[in-house]
């Protein structure tokens, strides 16, 4: 009876672990994470050994400190292999992103099942081991406690890219007409240009750029009226130097993306509370996006005469993207960078987000001799 009454104890303080927080620093998913690794193991592993003693008539406290070092160990270690072999293995981008996830979750499940069976058959004891009856311990036991995490980190984590809006091929977009987008690719690190709405790339310039912070911008000129030159922002980070700046076109675009600059005609930094660049007529837009500093916060648009909010952000426990590098579109279009290597677009009115290339650090201007975009076409 005492043991029922601990047992229970614990499994009342389980339930009690929060779904949902506040927090105006980090993400709460972050900040979940950190719970779950330290206080978290801790009454689990209480959690599961109580339940071994409860139904499968374990010996307490045996089975709850055994159960203690079993939760630490596979959820330290798990965390560590699987989300570093999955990512580096299998990256996935904004097509598969979500059947990823679901595959993390299964396999997170088994490495657990997997590392804990030995913990399990310690604590039932001698005469009580056979494969039977400690896998049944084991998928009892697990599946409980994984239930309720998976209900946990599934209440806590950012998915709107997926809810917001759908993941769709780039025809399934309408752009304005003749407007072009300059990248720095992921495969080789130089500069490549592409007509928004068309898959063909062109190569620009050779470039050979290796940091994920390098990004291209416009700068007008020195004495031309109305002449924007497409320039490359090297930043190799503070403990490899100071930034650079490179020239790799001259007199490519009438019209460039406005957004603040810094004395040297220098975009913001497109990371981090960083207001996306109006392109063409996007100025005069009832909406207005801004990246976030946390990924919780990603790309957060606004419509200043409705008051309506609407955001994307992405931010799994197997794996997460910043966004940044946005340009606002006629049309209400976005164009941004999903974290190092996937530049993309979000058709807000439509709820559609699609992949347009693979690179970083992107720019959209209208061409030297095309007129500026007012609209999406019908």
């Amino acid at each position: 009876m005492k043991n029922r009454r601990t047992i229970g104890t614990l499994l009342f303080l389980f339930c009690c672990i929060p779904a949902t927080a506040q927090a105006n620093a980090g993400s709460v998913l972050m900040i979940s994470g950190y719970l779950h690794l330290t206080v978290g193991n801790f009454l689990i592993g209480l959690v599961e050994g109580g339940l071994l003693v409860w139904l499968f008539g374990a010996r307490w406290p045996r089975a709850g400190k055994t159960m203690l070092v079993s939760n630490y160990l596979s959820a330290w270690s798990g965390g560590w292999i699987l989300r570093r072999f999955m990512l580096l293995t299998f990256p996935p981008d904004l097509y598969s992103a979500r059947r990823f996830f679901w595959t993390g979750i299964v396999v997170a499940y088994l490495f657990t099942l997997l590392v804990e069976y030995p913990f399990v058959a310690y604590c039932l004891g001698k005469g009580r081991r056979s494969f039977r009856v400690v896998l049944k311990a084991s998928l009892v036991v697990q599946t409980i406690t994984y239930v309720a995490l998976f209900g946990w980190y599934w209440t806590v984590s950012p998915r709107s890219l997926y809810t917001e809006a759908r993941a769709v091929p780039p025809s399934e977009i309408s752009f304005p007409a003749g407007l072009r987008l300059y990248y720095i690719s992921a495969d080789d690190g130089d500069v490549y240009r592409q007509a928004l709405g068309e898959n063909v790339s062109e190569h620009v310039f050779r470039l050979s750029s290796n940091w994920r912070n390098d990004r291209l911008f416009m700068r007008a000129a020195p004495g031309e009226d109305g002449q924007w030159d497409l320039m490359a922002l090297l930043e190799p980070g503070l403990e490899q130097g100071s930034r650079s700046v490179v020239p790799v076109a001259d007199d490519v675009a009438a019209g460039v993306g406005v957004g603040e600059r810094d004395e040297e005609g220098i975009p913001q930094n497109p990371w981090g509370d960083a207001r996306a660049m109006h392109l063409g007529d996007a100025e005069s837009s009832d909406w207005e996006f801004r990246c976030g500093y946390w990924v919780a916060y990603s790309l957060v648009g606004t419509n200043e005469r409705t008051g309506q909010h609407t955001w994307i952000r992405y931010e799994t426990v197997f794996g997460h993207w910043y966004i940044g590098n946005a340009t606002h579109l006629p049309g209400d279009l976005v164009v941004f960078q999903l974290g190092r290597d996937q530049i993309c677009v979000w058709d807000v009115k439509q709820r559609k987000v699609a992949l347009l290339a693979r690179g970083r650090g992107p720019v959209v201007v209208v061409p030297r001799g095309t007129e500026s975009p007012t609209s999406k076409p019908e």
